[in-house]
């Protein structure tokens, strides 16, 4: 259903916005977008940065080819809400022209910010002498950006007298687009237990435990009860809390380099 749902925005964006040149793009464009191995023709050429958390900047550097037979002045203009790009190095001072002689090449770099709330398609246009000869379209998938979360498992028994209770817990796993950067364990007394209170160093442990699928944070703490001498006489359980603060970090975005045509026909597969 995920699948689906962005599919669907994608193909929003590439038909959805303002001017004829996204939907009906240059018949032929003398520049070439390349990023790693992958190239595409200007008049094609889609940046796709997946899931982005609100925030940023996230950065990727294309190199742009000149495949004419004839030098050009090339003007890159940044469309759209959350995108700048400039050319490295810039020319004359000029960090959004340069000069490209026939088959040459130079490196363009992009920055990103994923913003909360609505926010406009963006790309990078070039222009000749005010005309369009190519643009790159850039997509990504939006998502809110959880600083820290609390995952509270209720009250539990420890073991009778010194004997100790073993438990797992594990909280979720991290949402899309973040990973896991810090898990804090805590003990907490249950209302009831004013006098015999448990930490994870104070007659527990709260010891990690290897995560499995679907899981984020895990742990494997153990807590003792309570016990005077060696009578046993008064041996009870303990009732416990325990809880883990997890904190969040985003993932920076892959990058990848791909067409129109292929966006719009994995869509349209998808819708099947």
């Amino acid at each position: 259903m995920r699948t689906a749902r962005i599919a669907a925005a994608i193909v929003g964006v590439l038909l959805g916005c303002s001017g004829d040149s996204r939907a009906q793009p240059n018949a032929t464009s003398p520049l070439t977008v390349e990023l790693g191995p992958v190239k595409q023709n200007a008049n094609n050429a889609v940046l796709n940065a997946g899931i982005t958390p609100v925030g940023g900047p996230y950065e990727v550097a294309v190199t742009i080819y000149n495949d004419g037979d004839k030098a050009l002045t090339v003007d890159a203009f940044s469309l759209g809400d959350g995108v700048l790009a400039v050319w490295e190095p810039a020319a004359d001072g000029l960090s959004t022209r340069i000069m490209l002689s026939p088959q040459g090449q130079h490196r363009l770099r992009l920055r990103l910010v994923s913003a909360g709330g609505l926010q406009k398609p963006a790309a990078i246009l070039f222009m000749q002498e005010w005309k369009e000869v190519g643009r790159i379209d850039i997509l990504f998938t939006k998502v809110d950006s959880p600083r820290s979360e609390d995952f509270p498992f209720g009250f539990h028994p420890s073991g009778m007298g010194k004997e100790a209770a073993h438990y797992r817990f594990c909280t979720k796993a991290a949402p899309v687009g973040f990973e896991i950067a810090r898990a804090t364990p805590y003990l907490v007394q249950a209302p009831n237990e004013k006098e015999d209170p448990r930490g994870c160093l104070s007659w527990a442990a709260c010891p990690t435990d290897t995560p499995k699928t679907g899981e984020g944070a895990c742990f494997a703490p153990w807590v003792q009860g309570h016990s005077e001498g060696d009578s046993h006489a008064k041996d009870r359980v303990v009732m416990f809390g325990f809880g883990v603060t997890v904190e969040y970090r985003a993932i920076p975005p892959t990058w990848t380099l791909t067409s129109r045509d292929a966006i719009l026909r994995a869509s349209q597969k998808d819708g099947n």
